[in-house]
């Protein structure tokens, strides 16, 4: 479910569109991770009134929790020009009250919080995925691998499909859904159609013969070990004898799967379908009670600059229900000069809160270092089980320690995608020879951190590195991880939340979309359970169950703080900005069973409630 990040994939795609010629809280970890009120600027300015007020019925179970670290009881909360003016009992709040103050009642046990950050998504790749794949993943009607074939199948019969239509299609769980498509099986639902299958993993595809040759693969597998075309790691599954070897349709990593991508979409986007498309994703964060998503790796395509590409980018969001920020995936062919200017007009790490005015802030450069666990694509330091594979980091530590120091030279933040334990051995030498332990200039941070061993959380501890947890991990392949990855050891560790409580490390969770669902209220459900949606599994690494609170901090102040705004937004309180989740329960008045089934009721983004934006072509993919 790892993604290998957009940037050549889906995300040049699109770029080129948008771009045109209940245990105790821990006490040490509350205190460090809440943050004080910005001193930006003066705030509230002398008699300074109320926009808007809101009251919660403490007595009917609604409540105000701002996740400010002090937990007291709040009744009332008060905004002014999209910040948050005061924050108290209503009689504390009452004196900013004037005859123009909008007056907003909690009842029924609606529970006002911070607006929930999601510090890892992929907007354009999720976007466009959307937009024109037509989802085969896993469902009550598409459980099993012979009724993905025959959906397949069906579309490819469809009226409107013509021959030698790309037939796109997308999120198939290999996991889930009974092992890998072949090319053979493809062939045999549409042989008159190139099919492209694109795994819920982000790291693997499938794709039939007319595929193939559409794509012009070159018909030779050799070719491309030969000739030394890829250096991700990308290369194409085989079958048969060493002299007589043939694609059996499996497409591994982004380079390889980038061949197929440009000749399928080409002449289906527009510029207008693609902003559009993103538009919509943003919608969906909000009403799932997003207020801000962060872009974990945006690559600058062909003939697009960074400045033009990062300046539409913010068009878009600024029209869109989602602030956003935006880290971009590591290119040695950056200048430092450039990367100056876009620092200034953006902020960077720690500095982005100083530009959170705008509708787009950078954070920090992304690395890929590994692939994905389900694809058996991550490097471990232990083989995968009944196996002798351990996987492959996606570059020697020489060169990685090369990367990460040209970043630190750059002055910005790190983030490194480590699934294995042997890619994250290598990160942290990366970043401690790159940087100072606790450097200012932001968080250094590992995405997914996926299989992680005691000692590396104390090195990530020492160097003031901090994970970010994928942990749909668990929801989703927790039970596949125990019986078919890793075995009930390691398995148990994935993940492990309560031991960065227990070592002081502060972590964030997030969902990778679209690799997992858009939603922070199933991370939260995930990181406090550790059960997944198998009936009858067991609970993956009970010890690693975290309290509600932790969630809760994973997802708002800590997650703000993995994106360098922390000082603005992330909780409620005085001169923060005015970024507001409604739910229709209190979190911590329901049973932590049920925490996945709350609804969200409204999000507010700078003290003004967010709207779904109409849409005036088609939702539906192109083709089908």
């Amino acid at each position: 479910m790892c993604q290998a990040c957009v940037g050549k994939l889906l995300g040049t795609i699109s770029a080129l569109h948008l771009s045109k010629p209940q245990r105790p809280v821990d006490k040490e970890i509350s205190e460090t991770s809440a943050t004080e009120a910005s001193t930006m600027m003066p705030w509230p300015p002398p008699d300074k009134k109320a926009d808007i007020i809101f009251h919660a019925d403490l007595k009917g179970g609604s409540r105000i929790i701002t996740m400010d670290g002090s937990y007291n009881l709040y009744e009332a909360l008060a905004i002014a020009d999209g910040k948050i003016l005061a924050v108290g009992t209503f009689h504390d709040i009452e004196k900013f009250q004037s005859y123009k103050t909008r007056m907003v009642y909690l009842e029924g046990g609606r529970t006002l919080l911070p607006g929930f950050i999601d510090p890892h998504q992929h907007t354009l790749t999720g976007s466009v995925i959307k937009r024109f794949f037509v989802d085969c993943g896993y469902n009550d009607e598409r459980k099993t691998k012979e009724e993905v074939l025959n959906f397949i199948q069906e579309k490819a019969k469809a009226n409107n499909v013509q021959k030698n239509d790309w037939l796109l299609f997308s999120i198939y769980d290999n996991l889930r859904q009974g092992g890998n498509l072949t090319m053979s099986e493809l062939d045999s639902c549409a042989p008159d159609n190139p099919v492209f299958v694109y795994y819920i993993n982000m790291h693997t595809a499938t794709a039939n013969q007319k595929a193939f040759d559409t794509a012009n693969i070159n018909k030779d597998p050799k070719y491309y070990d030969n000739n030394n075309i890829f250096t991700d790691g990308s290369h194409f599954g085989t079958e048969g004898d060493p002299g007589s070897k043939k694609y059996n349709g499996m497409i591994y990593e982004e380079e390889a799967i980038e061949l197929f991508i440009g000749p399928a979409l080409k002449g289906q986007l527009t510029e207008f379908r693609v902003k559009e498309a993103i538009i919509e994703w943003l919608d969906e964060n909000a009403k799932l009670g997003n207020t801000t998503i962060h872009e974990a790796g945006v690559v600058v395509p062909p003939n697009i600059t960074l400045p033009d590409l990062l300046r539409e980018y913010a068009e878009v969001v600024e029209g869109g229900n989602c602030r956003a920020s935006v880290s971009l995936m590591y290119a040695d062919c950056m200048q430092s000069d450039e990367l100056d200017c876009l620092s200034k007009k953006y902020g960077v790490g720690s500095a982005a809160m100083q530009k959170l005015d705008a509708a787009m802030t950078l954070y920090g450069m992304k690395i890929v270092g590994d692939g994905s666990n389900q694809a058996k694509t991550a490097a471990q330091t232990e083989p995968y089980l009944n196996s002798v594979d351990s996987g492959n980091t996606n570059y020697h530590k020489g060169r990685l320690i090369s990367m990460v120091d040209n970043i630190a030279t750059y002055g910005w933040p790190v983030l490194i995608h480590c699934n294995g334990d042997k890619t994250l051995d290598d990160a942290l030498e990366a970043i401690q020879l790159g940087y100072s332990a606790h450097p200012s200039n932001g968080i250094n941070r590992i995405e997914h951190c996926t299989i992680t061993r005691p000692d590396q959380l104390d090195t990530m501890k020492n160097l003031g590195v901090q994970p970010s947890f994928l942990m749909n991990h668990v929801y989703y392949y927790g039970y596949a991880y125990q019986n078919d990855l890793f075995g009930l050891e390691r398995a148990n560790r994935m993940d492990p939340t309560q031991e960065c409580v227990d070592k002081g490390i502060p972590f964030s969770l997030h969902t990778d979309a679209p690799c997992s669902n858009i939603g922070p209220l199933q991370l939260i459900h995930t990181a406090v359970n550790r059960k997944c949606d198998v009936n009858g599994s067991p609970v993956i690494g009970p010890e690693q169950r975290i309290h509600l609170t932790e969630a809760l901090r994973a997802v708002t102040i800590n997650a703000a703080a993995h994106i360098g705004r922390a000082e603005q937004i992330g909780s409620l309180e005085v001169g923060k900005f005015a970024d507001l989740v409604i739910l229709e329960k209190n979190p911590y008045e329901v049973d932590y069973d049920k925490l996945i089934k709350i609804k969200v009721c409204e999000t507010w983004i700078g003290g003004k409630k967010t709207q779904p934006h109409s849409t005036c072509c088609t939702k539906k993919p192109v083709i089908f």
